[in-house]
């Protein structure tokens, strides 16, 4: 510790004496003052900080000498607490007068953020006093603190009451308080029977311990001290509110009161969350209502569904399907709540959006031609199977030739002609209902119409050779475009363009001998392939 400037230098030796052996060089872990950490790099490492004051020891605060210096430190700390850097007492500084001189508030309750305070000679100051900043206040008889001392290090300390090392005393200059940053609440409604909840606000600092006491009408009720109380019959008509008191060891216990209730009034069931509607509104889909929540909570429920604000008849479930009629019009619930002794009471959900048309689930049409082969060819009737889908009357049949809709096919059943070769075959089903969105589905033949060929052949063998007249034909097709290949033992034996319909083959060098000849129509856009078989002899 360090006198004040005023002071000789005179009083240096004394002072090396008590500063030098104060608490940051003291007694082994088994006396009643304990160092926990020396020097501010190493306080700091081990999570006890020097608030800055190693940046700042070179200030001199309220007059004292800077540097390393018990009385300095604590005036430092004393000062970043908020209070201003002047000396608030005339006389002495050194630690062993601040006790004396600001005896009307000094005493011996340990607090967070006030002064220990130790008389000259007193264990373990020396004849100048010492003081320390107290940190934490485990109990009444622990404390923790932190200090700095003159010709010696920054250190913290754990004191335990015992037969020495106790502080003489506690200055409370501007101790740490307990306060509130966010005050207590009483939630629910007031009325007879209802349940309030107190919430017991924040606090600083904050691993406050918190008790509740309810009040009615500015008097405590006895034996309430929950998170909740039930509204009394002997509370209507007064106001209701909750007192949180805060406590930790070391600060000064601090209380504060909620704001007051609404008048108290009679029993009733309260919607506290209204009553919902879930799922889509649409024709044909599922609205569901949920009760809300109430206080108290009721013994029964009861739903009435509106559409345009209309009461629905017969619509009392808690689930209701929008028809029709319904469309373009909003959804709400009225759900009724029940319990003895209490008023029923109704609540209305939220409106849903405007009712929107359902969807028809459809599955897609059966297609079948005449031979079943699924190859469309001219003078078949292809016959489309279009199910059932509930509520909807039979569909509307739209046959299509490739894209385009052919004029009078309207029927379940259609007779393929020459018109439709080269392109494949769609059929159109639209299925309607009241409410519903207009549905449509198809099927198709997938390929193209075709017809099938006619091929003729003439054969005239001679000696290894064998001329061959091919004619393809086929109804309503006048040019016959495709190949014409003669094929036998798997080669090609010749191969001409057959866009007239008529291919002339002469095929030479041929071994003698009786063989099957195919003869392969390759076919075009319009006329299927075709291969027909011949067993001819060459010489």
């Amino acid at each position: 510790m360090r006198a004040p400037l005023r002071y000789a230098l005179t009083t240096a030796t004394a002072l090396l004496l008590t500063c030098a052996g104060a608490l940051a060089a003291l007694a082994p872990a088994s006396a009643t003052v304990t160092r926990l950490c020396l020097t501010y790099s190493g306080c700091e490492k081990a999570g006890m900080g020097h608030a800055g004051y190693a940046q700042a020891n070179r200030v001199m605060y309220w007059r004292m000498y800077s540097g390393h210096n018990c009385t300095n430190y604590v005036a430092y700390r004393l000062v970043k607490n908020g209070m201003p850097n002047v000396r608030p007492w005339d006389g002495s500084g050194n630690a062993t007068n601040w006790g004396v001189a600001m005896a009307k508030i000094t005493d011996s309750t340990p607090t967070v953020g006030s002064v220990a305070w130790w008389r000259a000679g007193v264990y373990p100051a020396g004849s100048s006093g010492h003081v320390a900043y107290v940190e934490r206040v485990v109990s009444a008889d622990e404390i923790i603190v932190s200090q700095d001392s003159w010709g010696g290090e920054f250190s913290w300390a754990r004191i335990t009451r015992g037969s020495k090392g106790w502080p003489s005393g506690f200055i409370h200059f501007n101790d740490k308080k307990t306060t509130v940053t966010k005050i207590p609440k009483v939630k629910g409604a007031a009325r007879v029977g209802a349940t309030l909840t107190a919430t017991a606000g924040t606090w600083s600092p904050a691993d406050v311990t918190t008790s509740l006491q309810w009040r009615v009408a500015g008097k405590d009720v006895k034996g309430a001290t929950s998170s909740t109380y039930q509204v009394r019959p002997a509370d209507l008509g007064k106001r209701v509110r909750v007192v949180v008191t805060a406590t930790r060891s070391g600060y000064p216990t601090a209380t504060v009161m909620s704001r007051r209730t609404a008048v108290v009034g009679e029993a009733a069931l309260v919607p506290t969350a209204v009553p919902s509607v879930t799922g889509d509104a649409v024709v044909g889909g599922t609205l569901t209502a949920t009760t809300g929540t109430w206080d108290p909570v009721p013994a029964s429920h009861s739903y009435q569904w509106l559409v345009g604000g209309v009461a629905v008849p017969g619509a009392q479930a808690s689930t209701f399907a929008p028809r029709p009629e319904h469309l373009g019009k909003t959804v709400t619930v009225q759900v009724t709540a029940r319990k003895d002794g209490f008023e029923p009471v109704t609540a209305t959900s939220r409106p849903t959006g405007a009712v929107q048309p359902g969807t028809l689930a459809v599955a897609p049409p059966a297609l079948a031609d005449s031979d079943g082969d699924g190859k469309p060819t001219p003078g078949e009737t292809l016959t489309v199977t279009p199910g059932t889908v509930p509520g909807a009357s039979a569909p509307k049949v739209v046959w299509l030739r490739g894209t385009t809709p052919v004029a009078g096919a309207t029927a379940t059943k259609y007779a393929v002609t020459a018109a439709d070769l080269g392109q494949p075959l769609t059929v159109r089903l639209v299925w309607s209902r009241p409410g519903y969105k207009e549905t449509t589905v198809e099927a198709s033949t997938g390929r193209p119409v075709k017809a099938v060929p006619t091929v003729g052949v003439a054969a005239a063998p001679g000696k290894r050779t064998l001329g061959l007249t091919v004619s393809v034909t086929a109804a309503g097709v006048t040019t016959l475009p495709g190949r014409v290949r003669v094929v036998s033992g798997g080669k090609v034996l010749g191969k001409a363009r057959a866009a007239t319909g008529k291919v002339v083959l002469q095929l030479t060098g041929l071994a003698p001998g009786t063989r099957t000849y195919r003869i392969v129509y390759t076919g075009g856009r319009d006329v299927r392939r075709t291969v027909v078989r011949h067993q001819l002899t060459v010489r």
